[in-house]
């Protein structure tokens, strides 16, 4: 007899986010290999498995996917678990905060390049 093995489950983090991801893909009419591509991927496998919540894309292929599907990145990534229930894995947590680190960093370049830009309109 052949012993059987099991799969681990899935974490619930990249299923949300898998969820989310499909939704929005989904709803501008576009395939798993038109978003692969624009977001720098050579084949769609990995979207497929970040929409099955096998994976998590890393946070700078998070912003490429967001920027494709026309959405803020907080819009992709979700909220955290709310209702007293705790972030399942430590991989979640460094998630998400990366992500929150990543969008500050990028406000902050953004705030700079606007600043810049008005010194240099203003002159």
């Amino acid at each position: 007899m052949i012993a059987e093995t099991k799969k681990p489950p899935l974490n619930p983090v990249a299923v949300q986010v898998g969820e989310r991801m499909r939704a929005l893909r989904l709803a501008r009419g576009m395939k798993q290999e038109t978003l692969a591509q624009e977001a720098g991927y050579s084949s769609r496998s990995s979207i497929a498995q970040f929409e099955n919540g096998i994976a998590v894309p890393s946070v700078d292929k998070a912003l490429d996917i967001a920027r494709v599907l026309g959405v803020p990145i907080g819009e992709l990534l979700g909220d955290p678990p709310h209702g007293g229930m705790e972030i399942p894995t430590q991989e979640a947590q460094r998630v998400a905060i990366w992500a929150e680190t990543r969008c500050h960093a990028l406000a902050m370049t953004l705030r700079a390049f606007a600043n810049e830009l008005d010194a240099f309109v203003a002159h």
